[in-house]
């Protein structure tokens, strides 16, 4: 175990392995929007490291996102292997794509409901295809 550093009466609402099969990150997101991408969790054979992890990186995945302590989806992520981006969204109204390597947000998508997002998938191959689900279904 080891502490993920978010904010106080902020919830772990979304986590996942980056690079699976080589090269393991592992991010964790909260539900005020922050994102940590945690670095030697696993070694090159797989085995779990002994020494505390390294952050790789953290940021604000999507800004003016609305924190609810009351059970609200918080930040919802799905990283895509392929094109390396990570969807990003929850308790707001935007989905934003996050090119990781380059540190920078590449897309901006309006949901066009005031429905809150609980899941995202992207194609395989893409992210051009980014499908949320929401709270009303």
């Amino acid at each position: 175990t080891f502490q993920n550093g978010n904010r106080k009466n902020t919830r772990m609402t979304t986590a996942g392995w980056i690079n699976e099969e080589s090269s393991s990150l592992f991010f964790v997101g909260c539900d005020d929007g922050s994102v940590r991408v945690w670095d030697e969790l696993i070694k090159g054979k797989g085995d779990i490291c002994e020494e505390s992890p390294k952050l790789a990186t953290a940021f604000l995945a999507v800004p003016g996102m609305k924190s609810d302590q009351t059970g609200g989806s918080g930040l919802v992520c799905e990283w895509q292997q392929r094109t390396g981006v990570l969807a990003a969204s929850g308790n707001t109204d935007t989905i934003r794509c996050w090119d990781l390597a380059g540190e920078r947000c590449i897309k901006t998508l309006r949901t066009e409901t005031d429905a809150v997002v609980t899941s995202l998938t992207t194609t395989w191959d893409a992210v051009q295809s980014v499908m949320p689900g929401g709270y009303h279904g």
